[in-house]
């Protein structure tokens, strides 16, 4: 039995931003992120999560070729802690000064 062999996402780095990339909702939701677009093919990360129809649905969005890159599930997770759990953690528990 062949084991599907995973890229990491450091390969991609630096990764499309803001408007460029999905919402980390859907990212979260679906465990796909957008590698790379360019003007001819689109790469997107996937995970044992990702189902055929985000896949179709991802096809259809970009109305080009896309190419699904396996992506390791708990990496993605780090990438997403990394990138946005900064922001919301820092917020969600910053302390008054002490008095």
């Amino acid at each position: 039995m062949n084991a599907v062999q995973k890229t990491g996402i450091g390969a991609y780095i630096p990764l499309p931003e803001g408007s460029a990339q999905y919402p980390p909702e859907f990212i979260k939701a679906h465990g796909v992120i957008k590698l790379r677009e360019g003007a001819a093919l689109v790469e997107i990360g996937v995970t044992e999560k990702t189902g055929a129809g985000i896949k179709n649905t991802l096809r259809n969005f970009h109305r080009k070729p896309a190419h699904f890159v396996p992506l390791d599930r708990v990496e993605l997770s780090a990438y997403l802690g990394a990138k946005f759990g900064e922001a919301d953690s820092a917020e969600k528990f910053e302390c008054p000064p002490y008095q």
